[in-house]
Formats: structure tokens, sequence, C-alpha cells
């Protein structure tokens, strides 16, 4: 199971320079360094959305979580 967490990338950004510190330029490198947003979308068997807060997020991941459970593997692996 691939779960994405995904958000705009000027959310990313902001979050980058304000967390780590870095310059505009900088957080742009560490972004363009990754898997684009459409290649890691396109991989994703789940996408939670993180682009609403933590209560959101949380509500999400919680979801997911019952989810997974409920599908009685025991696993969050999926084959």
């Amino acid at each position: 199971l691939i779960v994405v967490v995904d958000a705009p990338v000027e959310s990313q950004r902001r979050r980058l320079m304000a967390r780590n510190g870095l310059s505009r330029e900088e957080a742009d490198a560490r972004i363009a360094a990754q898997a684009s947003r459409e290649q890691r979308l396109a991989a994703a068997d789940v996408v939670i959305a993180n682009d609403d807060g933590l209560d959101a997020l949380e509500r999400q991941v919680d979801a997911l979580w019952t989810r997974l459970g409920a599908s009685g593997t025991g696993s969050v692996q999926e084959s």
C-alpha cells in the first residue's frame, strides 16, 4: 500500500522555509530534488491531503488506520 501525504508546492515551500530556515531558492531546490507531485500522486494507492491543518490531517490518518484495521489483515501492507 502506497500512501502519499500531499500538499501544494507553495505549502511545501512555506513549511520548509519556516521549519528549516531555508531561503525560497533553497526550498525550491529541495522540492525539485524529490519526485514530482504528479509522480507521487500517480504512484499512490491512497492520498491524504495535507493542506487544511493538523486536525484535518489527523482525521484522515485515523480514518485510514481504521480502514486498514477493518480489512482484517493485521498489517498495513497490501499485495
